[in-house]
């Protein structure tokens, strides 16, 4: 191997380990997209729900930015195998890893839309107890998330008179 090849070789494992780096990062989004989700489930005021919903707006967004441009960034490395066994084996793995940090993220998101939709149910039911479940699913649609804390702001108003 002349010292060019070892050059590239170098700089393979070192965009490697620069995208492993990247993925572990993406996990540590994911779960503090996944913690922040827990919050906001538990958010009754105003403020602390827009709050939260800025910061979760803030860190999707970055997370986003981040699954692309590691998507990038395998796409280019995959590139730079040429037929190395070596090469090839590293790009796989690092490949796998992503797609297992991206499955992870999108069970997040829809994990916390699931317990959205469902902590919408409860809340209709507990100020609708009557309410048929096409009205539940509407209330989902609507995205009413806060009808159970409206409600309660509504009768802590009328029991203050």
């Amino acid at each position: 191997m002349n010292s060019m090849q070892a050059g590239d070789a170098g700089d393979f494992f070192t965009e490697v380990n620069e995208i492993d780096s990247d993925i572990e990062i993406m996990k540590r989004k994911t779960q503090n997209i996944r913690s922040v989700h827990q919050r906001s489930l538990q958010d009754i005021d105003a403020q602390a729900i827009e709050t939260t919903q800025e910061e979760l707006r803030k860190l999707t967004e970055d997370a986003s930015a981040s699954n692309r441009a590691l998507s990038t960034k395998i796409r280019i490395l995959k590139g730079k195998v040429r037929g190395d066994p070596g090469k090839q084996a590293q790009a796989d793995r690092v490949e796998k890893n992503y797609k297992a940090s991206l499955i992870e993220y999108q069970k997040v998101v829809l994990e916390f839309q699931e317990r959205v939709r469902s902590q919408i149910k409860r809340q209709v039911k507990i100020v609708k107890p009557d309410a048929t479940e096409e009205e539940l699913e509407a209330a989902c649609e609507d995205g009413q998330g806060q009808i159970f804390s409206q409600a309660v702001s509504t009768i802590n108003v009328s029991w203050a008179f």
